[in-house]
């Protein structure tokens, strides 16, 4: 992974100060993390955010991350040309914050 190569240690910002959540604003919750996804894609968007983008093998992916079920009502509904949001959790160790849908249209999980 490409992002691997930059310094790992994080530095405080002591004026950091989190965006506000607006209502219908989508959240992804992880522990102490909240993610907010619409604002992360309008960043994104606007090119305020620096992102990697990268091709992940679903297949590979599955062997580490195969939890839980999604609705499988919605799958039809799914657009799955609209790229994945992964979030490092931990060192080395991604989440999808955004698109579990999107992976789940693209195999199906045992």
């Amino acid at each position: 992974m490409r992002g691997m190569k930059k310094s790992r240690k994080l530095k405080l910002d002591k004026k950091y100060k989190p965006f506000p959540t607006n209502d219908g604003d989508e959240i992804y919750a992880n522990g102490i993390f909240n993610f907010n996804i619409s604002r992360i894609l309008k960043q994104i968007k606007a090119g305020k955010l620096d992102v990697e983008e990268e091709q992940i093998n679903v297949n590979e992916w599955f062997k580490t991350h195969c939890r839980g079920s999604v609705n499988e009502e919605h799958l039809p509904m799914v657009d799955i040309k609209k790229p994945v949001l992964q979030a490092e959790i931990r060192p080395g160790m991604f989440e999808i914050i955004d698109g579990n849908h999107r992976m789940e249209n693209k195999i199906e999980c045992f």
